[in-house]
């Protein structure tokens, strides 16, 4: 990361009628037994593993739109080994992970380009 740049975790979305819900680190489906450890290996492990992916693709620019719940989930089964969604919850779960994924991913292209 450069230097005098620092990175806060934000919800994604603004509420307001109509609007999405919120969407930030802290709603991540994590159990509160160890939250912390999970929010440090998503900012180390699991955002850096994303931005990896993204910036892997042939046209950068084009990247939230192959972005996939798939993949997202593919992601999480490799950095979270111990700890598997909920099947009731899964496809909200992703869904909110997929945004933030997304907003992660933009910040990383500004920083680039």
């Amino acid at each position: 990361m450069a230097a005098g740049i620092s990175i806060k975790e934000r919800s994604v979305n603004k509420s307001g009628s109509g609007g999405r819900a919120k969407f930030s680190v802290n709603d991540l489906p994590f159990p509160s037994d160890g939250r912390s450890e999970y929010q440090k290996d998503w900012r180390i492990h699991f955002r850096s593993t994303i931005i990896n992916w993204a910036g892997a693709s042939k046209d950068v620019y084009k990247v939230n739109m192959k972005l996939s719940a798939d993949i997202v989930y593919e992601i999480w089964e490799l950095i979270y080994l111990d700890f598997e969604l909920d099947d009731d919850t899964k496809e909200e779960s992703l869904k909110g992970i997929l945004s933030l994924v997304c907003h992660h991913i933009a910040f990383a292209l500004l920083l680039l380009y």
